[in-house]
């Protein structure tokens, strides 16, 4: 049951720095009484959580906040976001074994590694949209430790831009800008149906780049909402405390006529989040109270728990055993009828098997490829130097590129461009050929992996 709290501090970690808002309610009214922020500067980190919930508890002394309640809130930096869908009809616990499932397919043995929630969203053709979002455990365990440090009590761990998207509008998309990066989130009906990151250091990229960042924020999120009609062109633009004077205008102004920007409030992120749990309200998505978390059983100890298993166990095992001796008692003859019955419709779902196999990557609804293939253009020099010739991406993002260039000088900075983006690993230069004496394009083959994990952010 949901406690009502008076008191409510706000915390927004980026990485930089802690975004600190405290919130009182009173009769209801929820009002803002102290904002201010702390820079994460070294030896601070988040890598040593201690000393930096020790630093946190002294900036809340000397800034007078006495709340020790507290929602936190992580960037889309350290989450990855997967769009997923269930049966509008299905149950809470149905929807979460089925999000629980995509996860354990998806990340096999590193699923223990990961946190994860869902928001469900809008429904469209007896379908619901459900926004996945996981985080890694070692992360979410970090800010918990370093706020247990500071005397705090989190109540709740989400994602900022999702709160902040939430307070701008029920319909529409909200760019979030940071100085190393452009954050989208797009809601639909109150509820968020996508979170985007794309990587920029806007303290040294021009418009030009600016304006390509933020077109690609907008094309890998869903270009339609789930009620099939186009998605609505309103765009609210807020920018971080850190970035400098002037970003939310240089992103605005790169938007263009298609898009209606919308003014925004001046809700700062730390009291979006703090806002959040206001009264009967709840953050949208909760690392720490999962939907996802199997709920414990009552009154059962751990020895019936496991006579019941056992007793399950034994049961499966006779029902196996008698199936196995109806099975031996069937004739041949009528296996055989019934395999030469089944082998046309066998040949041609194997057949649609192979075709799907062939096409499936480029209508699979994950970002990673589009990712991955945004990460290779960015390493590849505007001039047309380089040119690729050929690109192949297995499941599990190995990929090999084939290119020309005009020089070995220009392959090498290709190369050592692509070892030192941290999105890509195991980046090797497999073959390299002259094709003539006269100074001619040099082919050449790399093969790498893209780190999909985090959604392919450097």
């Amino acid at each position: 049951m949901k406690r009502h709290r008076s008191h409510l501090l706000g915390l927004a970690f980026d990485g930089q720095s802690i975004d600190i808002a405290e919130i009182r309610v009173e009769a209801g009214t929820p009002r803002v009484v102290r904002q201010t922020s702390m820079l994460i500067t070294l030896p601070l980190s988040l890598d040593q959580p201690t000393p930096l919930g020790a630093a946190l508890a002294a900036h809340l002394k000397r800034e007078g906040i006495q709340a020790r309640h507290a929602i936190a809130g992580i960037s889309a930096r350290a989450v990855s976001a997967r769009s997923r869908t269930a049966p509008a009809a299905a149950t809470a616990q149905a929807k979460a074994d089925i999000v629980r499932l995509s996860i354990e397919r998806e990340a096999g043995a590193a699923a223990s590694e990961l946190v994860a929630d869902f928001v469900e969203g809008p429904v469209h053709d007896q379908q619901q949209h459900l926004l996945l979002i996981t985080s890694r455990r070692r992360h979410v365990v970090a800010i918990t430790q370093c706020l247990h440090a500071a005397g705090i009590t989190l109540d709740a761990l989400t994602v900022t831009p999702l709160e902040l998207g939430s307070r701008a509008s029920d319909a529409g998309t909200l760019l979030y800008v940071t100085p190393d990066g452009v954050e989208a989130t797009s809601h639909h009906g109150g509820r968020p149906i996508s979170l985007t990151r794309i990587a920029v250091d806007l303290a040294n990229v021009d418009d030009h780049a600016l304006a390509g960042a933020v077109s690609r924020a907008f094309s890998v999120s869903p270009s339609r909402t789930l009620n099939g009609h186009a998605r609505l062109p309103g765009v609210w633009v807020k920018a971080s405390p850190l970035c400098p004077a002037g970003a939310a205008d240089r992103v605005q102004n790169t938007l263009g006529e298609r898009r209606i920007v919308m003014p925004t409030n001046d809700v700062s992120p730390a009291a979006a989040l703090a806002l959040s749990a206001v009264g009967d309200r709840m953050p949208m998505v909760d690392l720490i109270h999962s939907r996802l978390a199997e709920a414990p059983v009552a009154g059962v100890s751990p020895l019936k728990r496991w006579s019941i298993i056992g007793a399950i166990l034994l049961i499966s095992c006779i029902a196996i055993a008698a199936y196995a001796m109806h099975e031996r008692g069937r004739s041949l003859d009528e296996l055989q009828a019934e395999h030469a019955r089944l082998a046309p419709a066998a040949q041609r779902l194997q057949a649609i098997r192979v075709q799907t196999r062939a096409v499936g990557p480029w209508f699979d609804d994950r970002p990673n490829y589009l990712l991955c293939l945004a990460a290779l253009t960015e390493c590849f020099p505007t001039a047309g130097s380089i040119r690729a010739t050929s690109i192949r991406l297995d499941e599990q993002f190995a990929g090999v590129v084939q290119c020309r260039a005009e020089s070995r000088g220009r392959m090498l900075e290709l190369l050592q461009r692509m070892q030192s983006d941290a999105r890509f690993d195991h980046v090797r230069l497999r073959d390299s050929s002259q094709a003539d004496r006269a100074g001619g394009d040099v082919g050449f083959e790399i093969t790498f992996s893209f780190n999909a994990d985090n959604g392919g952010a450097p």
